[in-house]
């Protein structure tokens, strides 16, 4: 007979950069999962998963950066910071790929390898992330896993119907496992959308943290979270 390890059945989970939160999440994030990050602005959401990835690939972890509401050069400059070196030595390094779905705003050419050209475009989107993807090995050939993130999921509320965006997070969302077990955060806004919508986007999630700023200072709880033990 073949002997299984634990950490193949149940790989352990992700920890945060917050230790208070870790204790909520029974450990941390759990590997595979699609959690939302959902609070106003200022309340430090990009910040924590700007974290999640840099940590990530001080581990040796492929990741991938969708970047649509911040020019990815802030982007690189605040990694760089959070990371102690260059981000382009983990680009170099086929760890690192950044989707570049800022720059049609701007109207202005993306010096990102992967890059969103012309209009936004949902079909375009998807098409670019798979390649990012498939260069790191987050792809159901090769099932690298790793870590995702996309900031934010509020922009692309704006300029599509419902329908489409929810097949789209649904596409990206069910390609956790089967690329690996990758973790992916969705960052969104809060009062983007009605209650009602809110309420179909968390269905796709397995989780949601929920930020907050008050009183000059940052909250983090865990609003719920599917398949995993953990305290609000």
């Amino acid at each position: 007979p073949i002997s299984l390890q634990n950490e193949t059945l149940n790989p352990p989970p992700i920890p945060t950069s917050i230790d208070a939160l870790n204790i909520c999440l029974n450990g941390g994030i759990p590997r595979g999962s699609n959690i939302l990050l959902l609070g106003p602005t200022g309340s430090s959401k990009s910040f924590f998963a700007r974290q999640f990835i840099t940590e990530g690939l001080k581990k040796g972890e492929r990741s991938l950066f969708v970047a649509l509401d911040d020019n990815p050069k802030k982007i690189r400059t605040e990694m760089d910071t959070l990371l102690g070196a260059p981000i382009q030595t983990m680009v170099n390094a086929n760890l690192l790929r950044l989707v570049d779905a800022y720059s049609w705003t701007t109207f202005a050419p993306s010096e990102e390898k992967f890059a969103v050209s012309g209009m936004l475009d949902l079909n375009q989107l998807s098409g670019v992330i798979s390649d990012a993807g498939y260069e790191l090995g987050q792809s159901v050939q090769h099932k690298a896993g790793g870590r995702r993130v996309i900031d934010s999921i509020s922009s692309l509320l704006i300029h599509f119907d419902l329908s489409s965006v929810q097949r789209f997070l649904s596409q990206v969302a069910r390609t956790a496992i089967s690329f690996g077990d990758v973790t992916t955060f969705f960052i969104m806004e809060q009062g983007t959308v009605d209650d009602q919508v809110l309420n179909n986007i968390k269905y796709i999630m397995d989780g949601v943290l929920e930020f907050d700023r008050k009183d000059n200072q940052r909250h983090v709880r865990v609003a719920f979270m599917k398949w995993s033990k953990y305290s609000s």
